[in-house]
């Protein structure tokens, strides 16, 4: 490509992503060509996403999120730049769930979403759904 630009389709878009808490969630992204080469960065509820070490842009562009957790769920975009101008995907949600039907080692305390307890010995956790409880 001569000259300055950017196309207008990404060469590959995220997509609405779930993980589990505690696991690594990968949104895809490829830039659109352009001349010069578009940079990348990540939007996330409408605000900059600046990388940490838990979550990364690989040169490619995909934003990896290490260790999720519920504060990672939100809506995000990947947004491609050159001095030629911006493009940017659609928003797509990351969503963060919880462990149903997973059991979990757990040692030193149990913690719900009110308080968190100290245990005096180890103890194994096991999720059951309402649904299934007679």
């Amino acid at each position: 490509m001569l000259g300055t630009g950017i196309r207008e389709e990404f060469r590959v878009e995220p997509e609405d992503t779930d993980v589990v808490i505690g696991e690594t969630a990968t949104l895809q992204c490829r830039a659109p060509r352009g001349e010069p080469e578009p940079r990348v960065r990540w939007l996330k509820d409408g605000s900059r996403l600046r990388p940490t070490d838990r979550a990364t842009v690989d040169p490619q562009g995909s934003l990896t999120v290490r260790d999720a957790g519920r504060q990672d769920a939100g809506s995000y975009v990947c947004a491609a730049s050159n001095v030629a101008g911006e493009r940017q995907t659609s928003p797509v949600q990351l969503h963060i769930r919880g462990t149903p039907g997973r059991q979990e080692e757990s040692r030193g305390c149990i913690q719900t979403p009110w308080s968190v307890t100290p245990l005096t010995e180890d103890v194994t956790l096991q999720h059951t759904p309402w649904h299934s409880m007679t």
